[in-house]
């Protein structure tokens, strides 16, 4: 499953990139942010949780900044995925019920500020977590 959802994000990424057709449609730029995210999930996240399961806990005692390091990656990668779901939800409402309107609001500009805003909300969730880390 690990190995699928990797390589079936990385296909979605290369699509978009390699086609200046799907990079225009602000559906596919929304779909290729969360594929960022879940290819992050997949690549980075589940990759420590394998090594957390294949070596032990001791694995993270030893190294706990790097515990510290994933949770909070951990966190913001998958915040930023349901924000990425939630705006493609919002974006096929709009395009559905509210064609008219869609034209003049959905821009590729637009989009790509609302994935901004999209990983800047992750970061801002992990901020409390990352302050009692620090102190």
């Amino acid at each position: 499953a690990l190995l699928c959802l990797f390589v079936g994000n990385v296909l979605i990424m290369g699509a978009v990139l390699c086609s200046a057709e799907l990079r225009k449609s602000t559906t596919n730029i929304l779909i290729f942010n969360l594929a960022v995210a879940d290819f992050l999930v997949s690549g980075v996240i589940d990759s420590f949780m394998a090594v957390g399961v294949l070596v032990g806990k001791s694995f993270f005692d030893k190294y706990v900044s790097l515990c510290h390091f994933v949770a909070a990656f951990c966190l913001i990668v998958c915040e930023t995925s349901m924000v990425s779901i939630a705006l493609l939800a919002c974006n096929r409402y709009v395009h559905i019920c509210h064609h008219s309107f869609y034209k003049r609001v959905n821009s590729v500009r637009n989009t790509l500020v609302l994935c901004a805003l999209a990983w800047l909300v992750g970061i801002l969730i992990d901020v409390p977590n990352l302050a009692g880390k620090i102190c």
